[in-house]
């Protein structure tokens, strides 16, 4: 409900870090990540990156670059309402035609999402329908089900 990040736009502003993803000759995986300044461009990412491969054993199998969006975090800017923790979520499962599976959290939601006096996700809830919709598009998937997650309590999964 409440939000003070930008909107996202293209080309995205913000902060801007790397990752760089490996794997060692035994199978054991890990990510460097680091801020960037915004201006970095590509080819300066990728010089860093070709110069950090001559430095390693481990071989480079991905590079990711993000950039965030974000003011300063506020906790007066969130509603206090029954649901308000970011660790209560509503869970959106969806699997692709490829099979894939795919989960998409709603933290601290809006309690009109929901069925009334239960924890049961609403699935005919309008903002409900529009969020799915809106992420079915973006992952290229199907919405199966949403689920209430209460820290680690579950309760049973509504059919779409």
């Amino acid at each position: 409900m409440p939000r003070t990040a930008p909107t996202v736009v293209d080309p995205p502003g913000g902060d801007k870090s790397v990752s760089i993803q490996m794997i060692d000759k035994s199978g054991d995986l890990r990510t460097v990540s680091f801020p960037v300044t915004d201006s970095s461009t590509s080819i300066e990412i990728e010089a860093y990156v070709a110069a950090f491969a001559t430095a390693t054993n481990a071989n480079i199998y991905g590079v990711r670059i993000v950039q965030t969006l974000a003011l300063p975090a506020v906790a007066g800017d969130a509603v206090a309402a029954e649901e308000n923790s970011v660790h209560d979520n509503i869970v959106l499962h969806a699997k692709s035609t490829l099979g894939n599976s795919f989960r998409m959290f709603v933290p601290a939601p809006i309690r009109g999402l929901f069925n009334a006096d239960t924890d049961n996700p609403d699935p005919l809830d309008a903002d409900l329908i529009a969020l799915k919709d809106a992420w079915e598009v973006i992952v290229n998937a199907t919405t199966i089900s949403y689920r209430y997650t209460e820290r680690r309590e579950k309760n049973e999964a509504v059919r779409i």
